[in-house]
């Protein structure tokens, strides 16, 4: 008897740094690339299903209206350093909600009330090779960790307290794609990128997009981006688990950054 309200607000938000338009490679000259994005924002819509302690099958539909009203505190950053053909890039996304909660059983009725908090962090880390000098197409390949934490108290009728929830799971997998960003005109990057993978969740992401560049250390991106996150093995109908959380969920929507870029002169 878990609300999924707050674990969907949660997905919608923290795959924020997933989606930042990646470095747009300002400078084409040989030597060290870096790039920073400190400020992006991801307008996501969630759709999917999760499973708290053995509850099986909880649909879940959060636009971005419904979720930012619940947000307790946020924190993402994604850095590419490059030289050469060779480059990595990380980026890490915390997320932390909180949430009243009231329902009413299905069978007697009664009436539930309580506070959820829900932290979740997302960490990407890859290396990146450009296939053809000058191209601007890399392959990608590292791993996407994801941690969901939500701790729930709640307060049953006449004041009886119910069992509290407190439950955390990282799920790890490895993924490979691609990163393409051909310059369509002396200021405007297109950028796209995919990945798929699997480990003990199954996962893929895209992006399209397009960067325009108001200096050659500053770029303004506005795209569209989607991720999925699917930890499979949901339990069946009636099975008692206890401290376990799994969820598929998609989340998909426009995207925006900013990103500085520094090359090495």
């Amino acid at each position: 008897m878990f609300s999924s309200r707050p674990v969907a607000i949660a997905c919608a938000i923290a795959a924020f740094g997933m989606f930042i338009p990646r470095s747009a490679f300002a400078q084409d000259q040989e030597g060290w690339h870096v790039d920073l994005a400190p400020l992006y924002f991801w307008t996501a819509t969630t759709n999917g299903n999760l499973a708290i302690n053995g509850t099986r099958d909880i649909p879940v539909y959060m636009d971005f209206a419904d979720a930012k009203s619940k947000l307790a505190g946020a924190f993402a950053l994604h850095g590419e350093v490059r030289n050469g053909r060779w480059g990595v890039l990380s980026d890490i996304n915390f997320i932390r909600l909180s949430s009243d909660v009231s329902y009413t059983t299905p069978i007697l009725g009664a009436p539930i009330a309580g506070t959820v908090k829900l932290d979740q962090v997302i960490f990407n880390g890859k290396v990146m090779y450009e296939v053809k000098p000058g191209t601007r197409f890399m392959l990608v390949g590292g791993i996407r960790t994801f941690t969901m934490s939500p701790t729930a108290h709640f307060i049953g009728p006449v004041g009886g307290q119910l069992a509290d929830i407190d439950v955390s799971k990282t799920e790890v997998a490895g993924v490979g794609g691609f990163v393409y960003r051909p310059r369509l005109a002396k200021k405007v990057l297109l950028l796209t990128e995919a990945d798929v993978g699997g480990g003990s969740a199954f996962t893929w992401s895209a992006l399209g997009g397009i960067e325009f560049q108001i200096k050659p250390w500053i770029g303004l991106a506005a795209g569209y981006g989607a991720l999925r996150i699917d930890t499979g093995n949901v339990p069946k109908s009636g099975t008692a688990v206890v401290n376990d959380v799994q969820y598929a969920v998609t989340q998909y929507g426009p995207a925006f950054s900013l990103t500085l870029h520094w090359a090495e002169k």
